[in-house]
Parts: C-alpha cells; structure tokens; sequence
C-alpha cells in the first residue's frame, strides 16, 4: 500500500483500489481483519483532506456530464467515470442513438452517490450541469414521464434528502465544464481518480460499468 500511495506505482494504485471497492461492497459485519485495515489505513491521512472539505458546512460544486460514450464526474479536481453498457433497458431514440436527458440525469445521480459514499452529509451541493433540462427538472423536482426521468429525478432527490444534501443545480457551457472530457472516455491521470466509488443501484447496474 505504500507504493500505492506514493502516487508512483500505478500497478499497485490500482490493485489497492479494486481491494478498496471489494471492501467497501463488503457488509460491514462479514469484512475481514484485511479489509478494515484496508480501508482504516487507506482513509486516514491521504483522504484527511478531502474529510476535511467535506465536513465544511459551506456549499460544495460537482461537475458532471454525458455523452453517448458515457459520464463523467469531477469533484474538487478529482475525478470519476463510468461507460455505458450495451443492453435492451437503455433508452433510445427513433435515431437509436442514447437519450441524452436520461444520460445526463444519470450523471447527476452518481455523482450524488459518489459524495454520499464519500461521507457527505447535511450541506448544499451545487451541481454543475450542461443540459438546460436537467438544471429545470431537478429544480422544479419534476419531469416527463417518458424515458422514465420524473422517476429518476425523484429518485435523486429523495435518496439525497435521506443524507441530508440539498441540490443546487446550475447551468454550465460544454466548453466550460471539466466533466466532459472523462464522460467521453479522455481520462485524468489515474492518481488523481476520486478513491470513494459508489455502488451501482439496481436500476442501472447493467446499463453503466465503472472505469477502473
């Protein structure tokens, strides 16, 4: 583990963090000795500051994004990413290309899931998006139907009501948002990848794979 988080071992950055995502999927009751040490050596002082910022009772900014390939996530220059999965539950349009606004819906809610799964609680989150109609949605709280996004944003909203967070959501130029770059497959350097990863829900485990 010391060579992972020397920063120079790619190789053992990236075992260390499939090991760290194994114990995380773990219920806390079946974890070996291994995994808590794991994950109490691997939180402790490199993650010190992000605890920190996360403890801050000011707002925090989230970017996120989605294109055909996939979404990108970016939190305080770190980063995340997931690519969509061929399967007969992802939405197409007439064209049979990916719906963007379920896409970028998507992208909002794992980049709420990353935070929570991070141990962020009872702060606003300002969220960056480049879709007009997810900024509407999300602060309206509602949607169309179809494509089942009033699902998904009452989905996003109820399950970070539950940790306390309140969504802020603010327009973004493409060209402006760091997210896009990951979300179409043009990744950051590995060490500077967000080390807490979200579980896939349910409802999207078989549409979205993350990144290693």
């Amino acid at each position: 583990m010391s060579a992972a988080r020397s920063g120079g071992d790619s190789i053992a950055l990236q075992r260390v963090r499939t090991l760290i995502r194994v114990a995380e999927r773990t219920p806390k009751l079946q974890r070996t000795q291994g995994q808590i040490h794991l994950l109490a050596y691997w939180r402790g002082p490199k993650t010190l500051p992000t605890a920190t910022l996360l403890a801050s009772s000011e707002a925090l900014g989230i970017f996120v994004d989605a294109s055909t390939y996939g979404i990108g996530f970016i939190f305080n220059s770190r980063w995340l990413a997931w690519k969509f999965v061929p399967h007969p539950l992802l939405p197409l349009g007439p064209d049979g290309k990916l719906i963007m606004s379920w896409a970028e819906l998507v992208a909002v809610e794992m980049g709420m899931r990353t935070l929570i799964a991070a141990g962020l609680r009872n702060v606003m989150v300002i969220v960056h998006s480049d879709n007009q109609g997810v900024v509407v949605a999300l602060e309206s709280g509602k949607w169309t139907q179809k494509y089942d996004l009033d699902e998904i944003v009452k989905r996003i909203l109820l399950f970070s009501g539950k940790a306390g967070l309140s969504l802020k959501m603010k327009w973004i130029p493409t060209k402006e948002n760091p997210a896009d770059n990951p979300s179409r497959g043009v990744y950051p350097p590995a060490e500077l990848a967000f080390d807490c990863r979200p579980s896939i829900p349910r409802a999207l485990s078989e549409m979205i794979q993350e990144v290693e």
